[in-house]
């Protein structure tokens, strides 16, 4: 696939996104005394559709708190806003997005009120990789295998950085590192699945290669 075609189909997999959440917005309807619940309930719906397409498609089974039908952490309103969400699936003829996509898009899907409680910011790879390459160089020098701990895990941009830096500074196995290496929690139970997601998509993913 060239960098072009490469692109193309990212910008199509974050259209269908928002055309996804849009069309379930629409259904419920998106204002009202409760909006940000229901922002917030379509935004869940649209993530579990396209995670369970992209895990589907690495042939591994969507279990965990992303597709559990109450999450942790939810109220009342919330959950009535998600009981009353419509189930959704993700349209076959688009390509699915990534987990980092994902965490990248999810904040767009939330309410502003809801964005600034969670703290639901993500960061992009652009920064994440230099700063984990920056922060794990003098470690690796001490030790081989050094553990990793994001607090504030979100989608896991910090954890795939570090993941990425140690199996090229210490060439070390990728399944080894995410195994032993590297650990996150997130008070965001929307995210907070989407970490180890991602890094057992991205290993299952580069052993078919």
């Amino acid at each position: 696939m060239t960098a072009e075609t490469r692109k193309a189909s990212e910008a199509r997999a974050i259209a269908a996104v928002h055309a996804l959440a849009a069309d379930c917005r629409a259904q419920m309807g998106a204002d009202g005394e409760h909006g940000t619940a229901v922002r917030w309930a379509v935004a869940r719906r649209v993530m579990v559709a396209a995670a369970q397409a992209h895990l589907a498609a690495a042939g591994v089974e969507p279990i965990g708190d992303l597709f559990a039908p109450t999450p942790r952490g939810s109220d009342k309103v919330q959950l009535a806003a998600l009981a009353s969400a419509p189930l959704l699936r993700w349209p076959a003829s688009e390509p699915t997005p990534s987990f980092a996509q994902l965490g990248a898009i999810y904040p767009e899907l939330l309410a502003a009120a809801a964005r600034k409680r969670s703290g639901a910011w993500f960061t992009p790879r652009s920064l994440a990789a230099p700063t984990a390459e920056r922060v794990l160089r003098p470690l690796l020098a001490e030790q081989p295998l050094p553990r990793v701990c994001d607090p504030s895990v979100g989608s896991g941009a910090f954890l795939l950085a570090a993941l990425d830096a140690i199996h090229a500074m210490a060439h070390a196995d990728r399944a080894e590192i995410a195994a032993h290496c590297l650990r996150g929690r997130s008070e965001e139970h929307t995210s907070e699945l989407q970490s180890p997601c991602n890094l057992v998509c991205r290993l299952l993913l580069e052993k078919k290669k």
